[in-house]
């Protein structure tokens, strides 16, 4: 597979939302703090029935809705493809009015988005995305 990694601008978004973001769930976390947290967490992974989690789904969360909600002009957007196929991405939010994440500060970015097609996962390509997201987000 040869993946190349590119950054994209805002008007490529339709290549980055053909990217599937969803997971078959089959367990959770119960959280508890120890001693209200001052001894640590502990985390005790529980079985449930299982289902599909589709991040898509959500009501403006696809990429295709970040536009509509944000200026992201100056966000960090990144695209693997596999020959003309785009099967993963990465998208930082920098700089960004009414992004809470940012607490309303342009000295630091958060990772927005990291998706890996369903086909593709377990070959890296999530690490490469995330070390291509830091880099921007350093400069």
């Amino acid at each position: 597979m040869a993946v190349q990694i590119l950054q994209i601008s805002p008007t490529e978004l339709f290549e980055y939302a053909k990217i599937p973001m969803s997971f078959k769930v089959c367990s959770k976390f119960d959280v508890e703090l120890l001693d209200d947290g001052l001894s640590g967490i502990q985390f005790r992974e529980l079985s449930v029935e299982p289902y599909i989690k589709d991040y898509d789904e959500l009501k403006d969360g696809t990429p295709a809705d970040w536009q509509t909600r944000f200026d992201i002009t100056n966000w960090g957007l990144f695209l693997a493809r596999d020959g003309e196929n785009p099967i993963a991405g990465a998208a930082v939010a920098f700089n960004t009015p009414g992004a809470h994440m940012l607490d309303g500060r342009n000295d630091l970015a958060v990772l927005w988005d990291l998706r890996v097609h369903p086909n593709h996962r377990g070959f890296g390509l999530g690490t490469r995305l995330f070390q291509k997201a830091a880099e921007w987000a350093k400069k």
